[in-house]
């Protein structure tokens, strides 16, 4: 999967280059597609990055070969049926006309607590505008909430090499037997995790000792810490013990 908030703002903790130009973006959809990305998250709230997504992957031909998952703009709390039903339409027709697209793969609600209007999007599923629907999680407390609900199919949710709260919570092997679609976002934790210490912000500077003990980790292993961050999610049996603070093959703990 790749990420295009950057696509469409200035985003990301180490971003120092601000938004790329169309032409970048266009030729990182192409790296991605020929190493294998087949999927991209984008969300009406990431500025022009629904616009330039849909113009690349129309003029790269691969419109109707990528699994594109967007977000449905925040909705204000204590809409009734009637507003909820036409923001989530127009939202979604919006984004639709954004992409170039005719269906949107997974449409989820960008704020969890908008989880509520799940009902407004299956309205649209039964039009054949989205195939498959639920919500962005923020919060352990959230996402469990998300995953118990029936109607979700699909749920985002931040996990990285320094924040284990989704694992410990036990929302990931819920979301299993239940059958949703999940998907990590902050693998990187918008690129702090791989930034030099000399360029982390003063406000920043608790991490820095994690960051020194999960470079040693990663040195121990043979891996880069970028490829040790990927591991957590390509582990597959071992991702339990990777999440829990252990690498698999040195047993050592990550505080």
């Amino acid at each position: 999967m790749l990420g295009t908030a950057q696509f469409g703002l200035p985003y990301g903790i180490a971003n120092r280059t601000g938004q790329p130009s169309y032409e970048t973006i266009k030729e990182i959809l192409a790296v991605a597609w020929e190493g294998g990305v087949n999927c991209v998250d984008t969300a009406a709230g990431y500025g022009e990055s629904e616009v330039l997504l849909g113009k690349a992957m129309h003029e790269l031909g691969i419109a109707q070969k990528l699994t594109v998952v967007s977000k449905i703009c925040p909705l204000a709390d204590g809409l009734d049926g009637t507003a909820a039903d036409r923001l989530v339409e127009e939202s979604v027709l919006l984004s639709l006309k954004r992409l170039r697209i005719d269906v949107l793969p997974i449409c989820l609600f960008h704020r969890e607590e908008n989880g509520c209007y799940l009902e407004s999007l299956l309205k649209l599923k039964n039009k054949g505008l989205v195939k498959y629907g639920g919500a962005s999680a923020m919060t352990p407390q959230g996402s469990r909430r998300l995953v118990s609900d029936k109607a979700v199919k699909a749920m985002q949710i931040p996990m990285n090499l320094v924040d284990h709260r989704f694992w410990r919570s036990g929302v990931i092997k819920e979301a299993g037997r239940n059958e949703i679609f999940l998907f990590t976002r902050s693998v990187y934790l918008q690129g702090l995790i791989l930034m030099p210490d000399k360029d982390i912000l003063p406000e920043l500077a608790e991490v820095l000792p994690v960051l020194s003990r999960l470079r040693s980790i990663a040195a121990d292993s043979g891996l880069t810490l970028a490829a040790l961050a990927a591991t957590l999610f390509l582990a597959g049996g071992r991702q339990s013990e990777l999440i829990a603070g252990q690498t698999p093959r040195q047993g050592r703990r990550v505080q």
